[in-house]
């Protein structure tokens, strides 16, 4: 289990801790970001799936007065794209640092960016098959928001850094080349791929876009009554799993596992 722990108002603490069956959790990661600035550590994500656990870091440098003033340019100057071990917990750096990760059984992509560089908020997008070390590079560089992996397709929501995405393009794993690109609504980033689906979340609901036609189907209608999906979604044994938290911070609180069927071909 891979996760960010995320503490405090004002004032916050970072951390990134995995744990394992029988072991105590381990720290990889911590750090006290301010709101506010653009210097610092920045959390790229996690992924996991089957034995496949990936971690993406990225620090940026600069001149601080210069960057709180809006004038600065900024470098990458640290972090990292980080396979976990589980079991041992062993941490490995695999790839550059990274703003956006995903992991499928057996490779792992990632948004990375170059060390050293001149901060754009463009990164390249790389898989990499962890049984046979092999990599490929997807399309140019963009400013990558979140990534969705799969056997067959790798697929990025793209769009301005502070601001929601405004594309979703897949591409196939095997060959590079560029499959669908889609205009989306203003979604949360974060990305799911399966298949010929991809899964998606949008204020509170869910929805699978079939990559083949672009048709949309909403699996998690939003409720009436407490707080909106907040967590997931994730895609595992041919069904969409999701989170919905009602009444945060309430005694009455609670929050539910939910799922429901991928779309079937003819659907």
């Amino acid at each position: 289990m891979l996760w960010l722990d995320n503490e405090g108002g004002l004032s916050q603490k970072n951390t990134v801790l995995v744990a394992s069956p029988g072991r105590a959790a381990r720290r990889l990661a911590r750090w006290f970001p301010e709101t506010e600035s653009p210097l610092g550590t920045f959390f790229g994500g996690v992924s996991g799936e089957g034995n496949t656990l990936v971690l993406g870091l990225y620090k940026l440098s600069g001149n601080a007065n210069a960057c709180y003033e809006g004038t600065c340019r900024r470098r990458v100057s640290g972090g990292g794209t980080l396979l976990i071990t589980p079991g041992s917990l062993g941490v490995h750096r695999v790839l550059p640092p990274s703003k956006a990760v995903a992991a499928s059984k057996g490779s792992i992509a990632a948004a990375v960016l170059s060390f050293r560089s001149v901060y754009t908020g463009n990164a390249q997008i790389v898989v990499e098959n962890l049984l046979d070390g092999s990599r490929r590079s997807i399309g140019r560089p963009a400013s990558v928001l979140a990534l969705g992996l799969d056997r067959v397709h790798v697929a990025a929501l793209i769009g301005p850094e502070h601001g929601s995405p405004t594309s979703l393009r897949v591409w196939n794993v095997a060959t590079g080349r560029l499959v669908r690109s889609f205009r989306v609504p203003a979604v949360d980033r974060v990305v799911v791929v399966a298949g010929s689906h991809a899964v998606l979340r949008f204020g509170g609901r869910i929805f699978t876009l079939d990559l083949r036609t672009g048709r949309r189907r909403i699996i998690s209608p939003h409720r009436l009554k407490g707080y909106p999906t907040k967590y997931g979604p994730w895609v595992s044994r041919g069904r969409v799993w999701w989170v919905e938290s009602y009444d945060q911070g309430l005694p009455k609180g609670r929050s539910l596992i939910r799922s429901a069927p991928l779309p079937g071909p003819a659907d």
